[in-house]
């Protein structure tokens, strides 16, 4: 059964998409207009530029409203987690806040996440693209209503009718012709491809409606996090890992789980202790800083304090009748910045749970506005 949040959030897609083709074809109507104004005061050339322009200026506008439209759900997603990172209320959150996060703004000092940079990139780079897209599909559709549909064929409806059946049509054609080019586009500059974001999205929906979110979905967002890790597992298996088959997968995540502590992560995540968007730091090797839920007065999950020790992690590959022996990343040689070094993995015995992690931070940050140095 859908949740309460992804109802909410289907009916703000939904008067968003309504808004949004009001307005295309208000403004589309409106430099119609206008330049039907030029016309009566000028050639029809000048008129036709006039009307061309007007119809690019509104789908340009259109796609600027996208974009912040975009942004701000990604704001309301990671709420609780800007506004602990950030020490503000979710309510007083800014588009500067997601700014902050993803290192965007030189005067405020607050680590960098990854995850929301990404995402904000993917965000800038669809509405550059959809920019000219939307003026190609605007003109396009103009083209096509005024040049090879008959007015004739609008006013037998009235001038009430005529006008919703032009609108209908209008946005049909505008549909048609941009989605197409928009997929083409999106392909051609990888636009299309999922980001740590969209993973971590798409695990929230499956919470959403009810889903026991799986060991391997998790790992998948730790894979596309890190490059390293992602090189790694390729390198091992000849494939990227969301190309293996499930069984390898399943070992895989079985054993190099055991370093990020994959199944306490993925229970507490089942469980409700941990939002889904905690993993946009978690995969990070980062904390927000949102204190894991109590369940039922017990302590669950990453809250039992499960510590996994680091061995030296063997996998075979399940169904391909190859073993595959590889160092376990902990132990592999890798550049500063790897897989291990960001998630804070050291050669230890044992690893800090999620939990202590949070808390770790939590003290760091209470001795630093203390000024007591830190043991």
């Amino acid at each position: 059964m859908a949740s309460v949040q992804s109802i909410s959030s289907a009916i703000g897609d939904f008067f968003h998409r309504i808004e949004h083709d009001v307005t295309l074809v208000t403004g589309k109507k409106a430099a119609e207009a206008a330049g039907g104004v030029v016309a009566g005061t000028a050639n029809s050339s000048l008129a036709l530029i006039a009307t061309l322009g007007l119809i690019s200026a509104v789908s340009t506008g259109l796609t600027q409203m996208e974009y912040h439209y975009q942004r701000k759900k990604l704001r309301h997603f990671y709420k609780e987690e800007l506004a602990a990172k950030l020490g503000k209320d979710g309510h007083a959150l800014t588009d500067k806040d997601l700014d902050a996060l993803a290192g965007r703004m030189a005067n405020v000092s607050v680590e960098k996440n990854h995850t929301i940079s990404e995402a904000l990139e993917k965000h800038k780079k669809q509405r550059n693209i959809g920019v000219g897209l939307s003026i190609i599909a605007s003109l396009s559709t103009y083209g096509i209503v005024h040049g090879l549909i008959p007015a004739a064929a609008f006013a037998a409806f009235g001038a009430t009718g005529g006008f919703v059946a032009s609108a209908i049509v209008g946005l049909l054609i505008y549909n048609a012709v941009k989605a197409p080019i928009h997929w083409a586009a999106d392909k051609l500059l990888g636009i299309d491809t999922d980001t740590v974001h969209d993973r971590i999205v798409e695990i929230q929906k499956d919470r959403q409606a009810g889903k026991t979110i799986s060991r391997e979905q998790v790992f998948s967002a730790f894979v596309a996090a890190n490059p390293e890790l992602s090189n790694y597992i390729a390198g091992s298996h000849g494939k990227p890992f969301d190309q293996l088959d499930v069984p390898v997968k399943i070992a895989i995540a079985d054993n190099i789980g055991k370093i990020i502590q994959l199944d306490a992560l993925t229970q507490s995540i089942n469980s409700g202790e941990i939002n889904v968007s905690e993993l946009a730091f978690t995969v990070d090797g980062q904390t927000s800083g949102v204190a894991p839920k109590q369940l039922d007065g017990k302590s669950h999950g990453l809250l039992a304090g499960i510590k996994h020790t680091i061995g030296n992690l063997m996998g075979h590959v399940m169904g391909g009748h190859k073993a595959v022996h590889a160092q376990v990343i902990a132990e592999t040689e890798l550049p500063r910045g790897s897989f291990v070094e960001k998630l804070g993995m050291k050669k230890s015995n044992t690893l800090l749970s999620h939990v202590e992690r949070v808390e770790q931070s939590r003290n760091r940050e209470i001795m630093a506005e203390r000024s007591v140095p830190l043991a």
